[in-house]
């Protein structure tokens, strides 16, 4: 494989990662647990759940339109099963195409200019894909954008590090 494949295919993987880490921190910071109702009243739990998403958010000054509160992306890829039974039951699906490194840009414009070939496949056969053209993961039509994560949690990191050493943890990590 050639070192660009290479490369494509391990910054795919990291991608798919990403998605997964920066939704499990969306977990900590707006958890879906927080404001649930029991017989229509909300339980104690969930409301300190909501103080503690709360006192974290607040803590580390992370804002509620922050890319990390948002979950779709990493429920569409941790609920993959149920995407994957919808596609099952269209009648006019052709192909699946899942876990591919593509640029999307030049699949559009292939697609556009031949009529015989890929343009049998349309954008909801292609399930979840790395677009290395724009750096971001590609889920049922879902765009995620990496540079955009990461920029918001490489400074959270060092936020929550200060944090915890305010706190009176040990800095282990180096």
């Amino acid at each position: 494989m050639p070192d660009l494949e290479a490369e494509f295919v391990e910054f795919a993987l990291y991608a798919f990662a990403t998605i997964t880490h920066v939704g499990n921190l969306s977990k900590l910071f707006d958890s879906p647990n927080a404001y649930k109702k029991t017989k229509g009243v909300l339980t104690l739990a969930s409301l300190l759940t909501a103080a503690r998403c709360q006192q974290l958010r607040d803590a580390l000054d992370v804002r509620r339109d922050m890319l990390m509160i948002g979950r779709d992306t990493r429920n569409y890829i941790e609920h993959y099963d149920e995407r994957l039974e919808d596609w099952l039951r269209k009648p006019d699906r052709k192909i699946l195409f899942d876990m591919c490194v593509e640029d999307g840009s030049r699949r559009r414009q292939l697609n556009e200019r031949s009529v015989e070939s890929l343009s049998y496949y349309e954008e909801r056969d292609y399930h979840r894909y790395y677009d290395p053209s724009h750096h971001s993961m590609n889920v049922n039509n879902h765009v995620f954008h990496l540079s955009k994560a990461l920029n918001e949690v490489s400074p959270l990191r060092v936020r929550a590090t200060k944090w915890l050493e305010d706190q009176g943890f040990p800095n282990e990590v180096k």
